[in-house]
This record gives C-alpha cells, structure tokens and sequence, in this order.
C-alpha cells in the first residue's frame, strides 16, 4: 500500500508538470504518462517488461537492447565494443534475444529489435521519459526518430536505387537476397514508398504470359532516383548491368562478392582435375569467364569516371 500510494502521488505530480504545457506543445501530448496514471499500472508495466527479461539476470541483454534502440542495426563486433562486452557474451545473449523474438537478423551478422523488441523498448521509454524533464524527454524522442530515419531511409533509398538499374521495376527477391532481410521487411518499406507515391504498384506478363504484380516507380520516384548522386551514368551503364544480370543481383558490390566466391570455389576443383580429358576445356572456360567478367568491371568503371 505504500508503495502504490508512493508512486501515485509521483505520478499526480508529474502529470502536474507535463499538463501545464500539453496546449503549447503536441509532443507533450505524446510523452504524457496516462498510461501509468496509477502506480498498479506502473506496476503492471515493470512485470510485463520483467517478464521478458529479467532485470538481475539478463543485464547483457538489456545492454544489447538499449545499444539496437540508440544505434539501429548493428554487428555483434559493434555491439561488444559499444556494451564492452566480449563477443561470446553477445553471441549467447543476442540467442536468447532471438528465441524471446525481442530482435531478429537484418542482414548476415547484422541485427536490429523486431516490432515485439520495439514495443518493449517504448514501453520502458516511457516509463523513463515520465520522470524525465520535459527537455530532457525531447531530446531522447528526437535522438530515436534520427536513428529510425536512418534506417528507414538507408532501405528506401536501396529499393529506390535497384528499381533505377532494372528498368524502374523494384528486383524484390534479388533486394531480399542482398539486403539479407524476409520480404516481410523489405514489403514495410516497399509499403513506405507507396504511401510516398514514389511507387506504384502495376499488373505485368510474365515470360510465361501470366500476369503478375509488380512494383514500379513512379514519376516522382524516376526524378528522385536521378538525383541520386551517379545514378544517372550507373543506369546507362551497360557492363555493370550486365554484371548484376548474369549474378542475379541488386548491387553491385553483391554481384561482385557472388563472382569472386564462384571464381575461388572453382579455382582449387579444376586445379585438381588437371590431369584429367577435359581439364583444358573446363580451363579455358573458367579463364573466359574470369577474363570476361574483369572486363565488365573495368569497363564499367571505366564508363563511370568517364
């Protein structure tokens, strides 16, 4: 009983604070603590956030969660260094955090919070901001919209980019493969850009004559992507768009990564076959290909500083 009646008198007072300004300022009306009007709801919210981690056990995972709320998207090197923890530690958390469905793998060794991580974060947010100055309180709000932004903007202008270099059709399976990330993800951000208008979704045949639907830019999204800084001489670049069709890519530093993968895992087979009867057909080949796609590259970089 005390404790409730501690925390509710805080509350009163807090709230007595946040309402003196909540009609000269909107952003108060966000940050203002109805939600935990009472101290039992208070309460409530630390057990539910307790719940999911628990706060004597799990101070690892906290850390990561605070460091991927701050930071965005990081790399398990990135977030030892920025929790000074040692990388086992963060790999056996970040499992944990995986399995609890708080963060999910954006891209190879790169994770970022999922929507029920992202939930818990603003809820214990709040609670951080309620007894925050009302300053103090903006600045986080805005240090969290920049670092959402990023992230926003860093995949929009991604699918913005690889439409330009396909005709203005969005390569969704080949941004999935690139990008690293489920289509339920790559779909938000196709979602973004059509609220935007900078996409649009069109019915196009198939090779097969089936229609199908794709997403296309738009008018707004072609002169977007060409102010792209270089977009206009990569769209006209023949050699690199024949390099991102014959690797099935999105990017170019995909397509380039895929051929020298291909070249090394080959390399070592027909060394050791070559003794064998067709050993110099294979040979000659491989050098062709090797030679045939150096030349795309260098061509293409050649056209770019041109």
């Amino acid at each position: 009983m005390f404790v409730n009646k501690s925390v509710r008198n805080t509350n009163f007072e807090l709230n007595d604070k946040l309402n003196m300004n909540t009609n000269s300022n909107p952003y108060l009306e966000k940050i203002s603590i109805s939600s935990v009007d009472h101290g039992d709801n208070v309460l409530d919210i630390l057990k539910e956030i307790d719940s999911y981690i628990d706060f004597s056990k799990g101070e690892v995972q906290w850390k990561i969660l605070l460091h991927l709320s701050t930071k965005g998207p990081s790399s398990i090197a990135e977030i030892s260094a920025g929790i000074a923890e040692s990388r086992k530690t963060v790999s056996d958390a970040m499992r944990k955090l995986l399995m609890k469905g708080l963060v999910e793998r954006v891209k190879y060794d790169i994770y970022n919070l999922s929507d029920q991580g992202s939930q818990l974060m603003k809820k214990l947010n709040s609670l951080i901001m309620a007894g925050q100055p009302v300053q103090q309180a903006q600045k986080v709000q805005q240090e969290e919209l920049v670092n959402e932004s990023a992230t926003q903007y860093y995949y929009e202008l991604e699918i913005i980019r690889a439409a330009m270099l396909n005709n203005g059709v969005v390569p969704v399976k080949r941004l999935m493969l690139d990008l690293g990330v489920s289509y339920k993800t790559l779909k938000n951000y196709i979602d973004l850009l059509l609220s935007k208008k900078l996409l649009k979704k069109v019915n196009k045949n198939n090779i097969f004559g089936k229609i199908t639907q794709v997403y296309e830019l738009s008018a707004e999204g072609r002169k977007f992507g060409y102010r792209l800084p270089g977009m206009a001489k990569m769209r006209n670049n023949i050699f690199w768009k024949i390099l991102l069709t014959i690797t099935y890519s999105a990017k170019l530093e995909s397509a380039m990564i895929k051929l020298m993968v291909a070249f090394s895992l080959t390399a070592p087979i027909i060394l050791y076959f070559r003794d064998s009867s067709w050993d110099k057909i294979a040979g000659a080949i491989w050098l062709y290909c090797l030679i045939f796609t150096m030349l795309l590259g260098i061509m293409g970089y050649v056209m770019m500083r041109g």
